[in-house]
Parts: structure tokens; sequence; C-alpha cells
């Protein structure tokens, strides 16, 4: 985590905290679904876990993104 810290030039007290709701925000909704509705969820989680993580995640950067030019 250090090496990714220094490698955006972020202090490591802010890395820190960021990179661990980054990874809660990709880790959570896949083991609340799989604890809601169990194992006839795994087969599809395992085909579709990486795309809609990934659809989440650009969805969350758009969203930031929008929130900063609209408050400049």
């Amino acid at each position: 985590m250090i090496l990714g810290s220094g490698m955006l030039g972020a202090p490591f007290w802010i890395f820190l905290p960021t990179y661990t709701l980054g990874h809660a925000v990709r880790t959570y909704p896949v083991a609340l679904l799989f604890w809601a509705l169990g194992p006839r969820l795994q087969p599809w989680i395992e085909c579709y876990v990486e795309i809609a993580s990934a659809i989440f995640t650009i969805l969350c950067t758009v969203l930031v993104m929008v929130f900063v030019v609209l408050s400049v």
C-alpha cells in the first residue's frame, strides 16, 4: 500500500482509508448477496462479479467527477 500511495503522490494516511473504502465497495455487495441468497447464486456471482464490479466502479468514478465539476 505504501508503494501505491507513493505512486499516486498521496499521503499514506489519506490513501489508506480511501483504499479500504474502495475495497469494501467491491467486496461487501458480493458477500451480502451470497449471504442472503446462498449457494444458488454462486454460478451467477462467478460469471458476472467482474463485470458488475467494473460497472459499479465506473459509475462511482463518474459520479465523483460530476460532483467535483459541479462544485467548482
